[in-house]
């Protein structure tokens, strides 16, 4: 100290006038003094507490001087309805709800293709006719188009010529029928012991031609042998003949009646056989008419057999639908495979989509598919119908088709659509969208709605698809920010 007042007392040279002695007090004082002021700054003075202020109280307001917002208040973001509503936030509850565990694939509408028939010529020849166009409407068995061919006109005579040999032999059947009835009464007569005269007269009307010759001929011997039975008998009788002439006479008799019951079965045996010939052809005939006759229908030709407009084929609707496809004009020469008409029932479509193979595991037809369109503004459900058993080698995928209904018709084939399929399907107690799920911090924060705004809500979750299972931090009924919770995520990280 003595040596920094030495050092001191040299900036006052001038002043050694002054005694020795007062130099050093006033320098010791000047030192003092400055002392002073460099404890001052150093170590400032507190406030005196005011009466009855406790200890506690003044520990916590110096610690609420040093520490941040405690975390409650950190979660906590106020906003008023009106600024809730500008931002655009959107609520929802939180609830039981069906999750589902599904997958989604782009896709396009497309004819179902067990709905669909190509229309053709069925016969060469030119178009006359095309009535219908692409778009319309048409029912089973509407005229669509009309065609002039000789192919067709061909067949018809065919089928027409033997209708007229199935007739012809129809009239032979029937002729032969009623003699072999005829003859058979006859014969029924003769076993009965029926009148020789009135049988004899009954067969000389069958028009039995040349049998009828060997029936005349047994007849006469049988007639003379009567009248030498008759003559003999009488004779024995009145002792005038002889025992002997009179039973040769009797046998003469039986011999002759003999031929003719044989010639007269002969002639039943015979018409037996005819009657059976003619039915035989008659079976030809129809079998050969039948043919002719699918023939034309298989070919589509349903109108009665008739020789006017032998030619001229109608083509009529196979089925009731839309025309999807007109691939033909007035005059044109087709063949018969020629597609005139694509006709199509598009009350049920299909959902094409491709899977691809490392999704392949679990699908299987049957399961759920809901489809919305490429503007979300047309949604419906159906179900996996088709499942291709084989991936392309090139894409890697395998084609699937889910049927829809389509009854007013606003799934347009082309139309291109997304595809959710349902993998799975479980029930739990409270759930969210899971658009209303932010991370913040890596923990997945819901954004629960208080009366001053919200408060960012950590929870746990569990299974997920478009709702995901809420195990812990909410309850059910609580109201929650859906769209735009980014909002309110921003909003929080802007505080910190």
């Amino acid at each position: 100290m003595s040596v920094f007042v030495a050092r001191f007392l040299r900036l006052f040279q001038p002043l050694n006038q002054i005694p020795r002695k007062a130099l050093v007090l006033l320098g010791g004082g000047l030192l003092s003094g400055i002392l002073l002021i460099v404890w001052g700054f150093t170590h400032p003075t507190q406030p005196p507490a005011q009466a009855g202020e406790s200890t506690l109280e003044k520990t916590a307001v110096k610690e609420s001087e040093t520490q941040s917002p405690s975390e409650t208040n950190a979660n906590e973001i106020e906003l008023s309805p009106e600024a809730i509503a500008n931002a655009g936030i959107k609520l929802a509850v939180a609830g039981p709800a069906m999750l589902q565990q599904s997958s989604e694939f782009p896709g396009r509408i497309a004819v179902d293709q067990h709905r669909q028939q190509a229309v053709s010529a069925r016969f060469s020849g030119v178009l006359t006719h095309m009535s219908k166009h692409a778009g319309e409407r048409v029912r089973q068995g509407e005229l669509i188009a009309q065609i002039e061919s000789r192919e067709l006109a061909e067949l018809r005579l065919v089928a027409l010529n033997r209708r007229k040999a199935l007739e012809q032999v129809r009239r032979l059947r029937d002729q032969e029928a009623g003699l072999q009835d005829s003859v058979r009464r006859l014969m029924g007569l003769l076993k009965n012991g029926g009148n020789f005269e009135s049988l004899h007269q009954q067969a000389l009307n069958l028009p039995i031609g040349e049998d009828k010759a060997r029936l005349l001929s047994a007849y006469s011997r049988l007639k003379i042998s009567s009248r030498q039975l008759n003559r003999e008998r009488q004779l024995f009788n009145e002792k005038i003949s002889s025992e002997q002439d009179y039973l040769q006479a009797v046998q003469t008799h039986e011999t002759d009646l003999s031929a003719y019951s044989s010639a007269l079965e002969e002639i039943a045996r015979q018409r037996d056989n005819q009657t059976r010939a003619k039915g035989l052809d008659y079976d030809l005939a129809a079998s050969e008419l039948e043919t002719s006759m699918q023939q034309l229908r298989a070919f589509g030709d349903t109108r009665p057999l008739s020789e006017q407009n032998l030619t001229r084929f109608d083509i009529l609707a196979p089925r009731s639908g839309v025309l999807i496809d007109k691939r033909a004009s007035d005059g044109e020469q087709v063949s018969a495979e020629s597609v005139l008409y694509v006709i199509a029932d598009l009350s049920e479509v299909w959902a094409e989509m491709q899977i691809y193979s490392s999704d392949l595991t679990g699908v299987k037809p049957g399961m759920a598919v809901n489809i919305r369109s490429e503007d979300g503004r047309l949604r419906t459900e159906g179900h996996l119908a088709h499942l291709m058993p084989v991936v392309d080698e090139t894409s890697r995928t395998a084609e699937a088709h889910a049927e829809i209904k389509n009854p007013k018709g606003h799934w347009f084939p082309g139309m291109y659509v997304t595809l959710e399929l349902i993998r799975s399907r479980s029930r739990v107690a409270v759930a969210v969208e899971s658009a209303a799920l932010q991370q913040i911090k890596g923990k997945p924060v819901v954004f629960v709605r208080t009366p001053a705004g919200f408060s960012a809500r950590s929870v746990k979750i569990g299974k997920r698809g478009k709702q995901t299972e809420i195990l812990s931090g909410l309850k059910a009924g609580e109201h929650y920010a859906l769209a735009n919770s980014f909002v309110l995520k921003s909003t929080l990280l802007g505080k910190e």
